[in-house]
């Protein structure tokens, strides 16, 4: 008896409380006063693709996605490349 009560309360904790996914850093009016770059950067960062890649990718150097970088980074809202990366792929779609 005890076992079916158990798996009765994991239901009713269950059904109805649909998981949510944490809201990340940063902030979301930021997307606006991104540049086109600076918008191409963040969406190969939020795939994970190094600064040597995206460097390659968008023709520019490693030192130019540096600095796009930290320009998203100080606009949006958020102190490390984790936390934008984050940002990136929860607005992907504003991006």
């Amino acid at each position: 008896m005890a076992q079916e009560d158990n798996g009765i309360r994991a239901r009713e904790l269950l059904v109805g409380h649909p998981w949510r996914r944490p809201m990340p850093q940063g902030d979301i009016r930021a997307i606006h006063s991104l540049t086109t770059r600076e918008r191409q950067v963040l969406r190969l960062v939020c795939v994970a693709s190094g600064n040597r890649d995206i460097s390659k990718q968008l023709g520019i150097s490693e030192r130019t996605v540096k600095s796009h970088l930290t320009s998203v980074m100080s606009k949006i809202g958020v102190t490390c490349r984790a936390q934008a990366s984050v940002f990136g792929f929860a607005y992907y779609h504003l991006l």
